[in-house]
Formats: structure tokens, C-alpha cells, sequence
């Protein structure tokens, strides 16, 4: 994953459960804005979902327009996952 989706992401998810807090604490009637949007922002856990469901979709299409990172510099990123570590079989169990 590109690093320009997690922001994107990020970006999205924090937006809508701004906009959210907002709706619930300023007591916001948004029967208004149609059907779709009213339905979700009538419940928190709706937008929520709404948030989850549309990272989903995000990621992958960010991903395709941005540049991969390269192989040396995620190699590095995962390097302290290469060291050895001895431990007692009990917490290890094979």
C-alpha cells in the first residue's frame, strides 16, 4: 500500500466522523440532505460502517495511480524481523 492511500485513507475516515461529531453534537437535521446521506448520518455507527466500507475502496484505487515503494526500502523496513531470538520451548511451542 502506497503511502498516499493510508493519508488518503486517513483523510476520508477523520473527515466523515468530523463531519459526524458535528451532525450529533450541534443536533444537525439531516432528513434534508436526501435519502442516502440523511440514512447514514442519522446514526453513528452508520457513518462508521460508512467510513470502513469506503477505505476499502480507497486503498485500492489510490494504489493504482501511485507509485510502488521499492523493494530495498521495505526491505529495510522489515529488517528487524530477520534477528534471531531464543526463548524457553514453553513460550514457543512448535
Amino acid at each position: 500500500m502506497s503511502r498516499a492511500a493510508c493519508y488518503t485513507c486517513f483523510v476520508w475516515g477523520c473527515g466523515l466522523m468530523i463531519m459526524q461529531m458535528i451532525v450529533s453534537f450541534a443536533g444537525i437535521d439531516v432528513t434534508a440532505w436526501g435519502s442516502v446521506p440523511g440514512y447514514f448520518f442519522a446514526s453513528s455507527v452508520r457513518s462508521g460502517v460508512i467510513a470502513m466500507v469506503g477505505s476499502l475502496i480507497i486503498v485500492p484505487l489510490v494504489s493504482l495511480f501511485t507509485a510502488k515503494q521499492d523493494a530495498k526500502s521495505l526491505d529495510d523496513m522489515f529488517a528487524c524481523y530477520e534477528e534471531r531470538v531464543s526463548v524457553v520451548r514453553t513460550e514457543a511451542l512448535d
